[in-house]
């Protein structure tokens, strides 16, 4: 396997791909593309590279065209547009739409090219760094955000983690996957049940508790540092309305306003199911029927996954059901049973996935201050303690 940075070219003119290989083929692993149509194939079945340069002069596709589409399947690498049109208006259009890291004129000499391509890896290796720290330490961050919220508000549990699941269904059948921070918002826009005196039971999710809650939590997330996007994304989440036109694009306005729009609707979609007894079909339903607060588009998206939701559903019925005692109990585990103190205290709700910070807290009661001695979970396997009972 070639271990070189991955670099892809893109020209309409075969001798220029030719010279590219040339120059650059000792140091890197070079793939060249004669056209925008042929790279983003190319992307398709190879990518991601690096680094990709294109030329701006091309017939049918031309280079700011080709990157619009490029970013939108990988919007990561670093992209540098080369042209032999050196005229203002060109390159304001390629930085502009194409978000280009570099703008060069041709033809660009071998050591320009070098300095760029090294410059464009360093670039790439920051982007992936800080993927890195937004997922191992940010999101470990979040999840105990998150845990801190259910232990205070367990009756809340079950729905947080219903939103989240939802919101990411929804996101992936509107091409929306590739974006972090809605998982996060949607993983925090119950924060502020934290702080909402008025929200203190879970009981009442009236359209002002709510809204209270989404300025709270998005306070308490304004203080911590990267999080200013899905702070937006929770101060928003009961505005109703439209998504933008173009609502994949990739600034930082239009993520807030498709992220709020998309909690709306799914806080609204859970709020609904409960009031209906579980039945999720007639909260859409009923859901239709107020177009002004919610994007079609949104809905028919809703109506589409109702398949893939009805799987998970039948994966989850083919668990089994096990009662263990406290000390069997392990992260990963579903309660199928309320968990409370001898004096009526509620410390978790059913169907609540148990996280390690969850077992602890169980662990450290002791069996005198629970009121049942076992309790009932779901999971993939009978315990060594545990005794599968009848569904």
């Amino acid at each position: 396997m070639n271990s070189q940075p991955r670099i892809l070219m893109v020209d309409d003119e075969p001798n220029v791909l030719s010279g590219y290989r040339r120059t650059l083929c000792e140091s890197y692993d070079v793939s060249t593309a004669d056209g925008g149509a042929a790279a983003l194939k190319i992307l398709d079945e190879s990518g991601p590279f690096p680094v990709v340069f294109t030329d701006m002069r091309m017939p049918r596709m031309d280079g700011v065209a080709f990157l619009r589409g490029a970013r939108k399947k990988h919007p990561d690498s670093v992209y540098v547009m080369l042209t032999g049109n050196s005229d203002q208006e060109t390159a304001i259009n390629a930085i502009n739409e194409g978000q280009v890291f570099r703008f060069l004129n041709k033809p660009c000499s071998p050591e320009m090219l070098e300095h760029t391509i090294r410059a464009g890896l360093r670039h790439y290796e920051l982007i992936q760094s800080e993927k890195v720290l937004l997922r191992d330490t940010l999101s470990g961050s979040v999840k105990l955000l998150v845990e801190a919220m259910t232990l205070s508000h367990p009756e809340l549990g079950k729905m947080g983690g219903d939103i989240r699941h939802d919101s990411q269904v929804l996101s992936n059948a509107l091409g929306l996957s590739a974006d972090w921070r809605l998982p996060l918002a949607a993983s925090l826009c119950l924060l502020g049940f934290l702080v909402v005196s008025e929200a203190s039971n879970g009981e009442s999710l009236s359209d002002e508790v709510l809204e209270s809650c989404a300025e709270s939590g998005a306070g308490l997330l304004r203080h911590i540092p990267r999080l200013d996007e899905v702070a937006q994304v929770v101060a928003r989440q009961r505005e109703p309305g439209h998504l933008p036109n173009e609502f994949t694009a990739t600034d930082g306005v239009t993520r807030a306003a498709v992220g709020a729009r998309i909690l709306r609707f799914v806080v609204d979609l859970q709020r609904e199911t409960r009031a209906k007894n579980g039945d999720q079909v007639a909260a859409l339903n009923s859901l239709r029927l107020q177009p002004k607060l919610y994007d079609s588009r949104i809905l028919d998206a809703a109506s589409g996954s109702f398949d893939q939701l009805s799987a998970a559903r039948a994966a989850q019925a083919s668990r089994i059901r096990i009662c263990v005692p406290v000390r069997a109990l392990k992260p990963g585990m579903d309660l199928d049973q309320d968990i409370l103190t001898t004096d009526g205290m509620l410390l978790l709700s059913k169907g609540q996935t148990l996280a390690p910070i969850m077992v602890e807290r169980l662990r450290r009661f002791s069996r005198a201050n629970l009121e049942h001695d076992e309790i009932a979970v779901i999971t993939d396997a009978p315990g060594e303690n545990g005794e599968a009972l009848a569904a």
